[in-house]
């Protein structure tokens, strides 16, 4: 049951990071231009360790290992979400989409996927459920 909250827990994130990615096109970027990319990184890696940190006492777990699980699961889903709508959905190639992970040009998505590997981990400790 442990892994079902964690997925579905997932689909909160991933309405966070489509709201971080709206807001980016509609404010951030009218307002600041290119450094829009980066603050978007950083918003989004913030909101992801909030989420976190507001959803592991509903995981009802003492073990740790379930939570660095969690966010092993929520990487993969993450990244797997990430490829199907930017190479499949969009179909943009793949060395293309790869730019994501350029932090060169700004953009912080590895930034992301850390935050989101190791948030509930994390989260677990801070409130000391482990």
């Amino acid at each position: 049951m442990f892994f079902v909250k964690a997925f579905v827990f997932w689909f909160g994130l991933l309405g966070l990071a489509i709201l971080n990615a709206g807001l980016r096109e509609k404010m951030l970027l009218p307002w600041l231009g290119d450094i829009s990319l980066p603050i978007s990184g950083l918003i989004l890696t913030f909101l992801i360790i909030i989420y976190a940190i507001l959803v592991v006492p509903f995981m009802r777990s003492k073990r740790a290992l379930d939570y660095f699980l969690m966010g092993e699961l929520w990487f993969v889903l993450t990244l797997g979400f990430e490829f199907l709508l930017g190479v499949i959905i969009m179909g943009i190639p793949f060395e293309e989409w790869l730019g994501i992970f350029n932090v060169m040009q700004g953009n912080l998505m590895i930034l992301a996927l850390v935050a989101v590997s190791i948030a509930p981990f994390l989260a677990a400790k801070w409130r000391k459920l482990i």
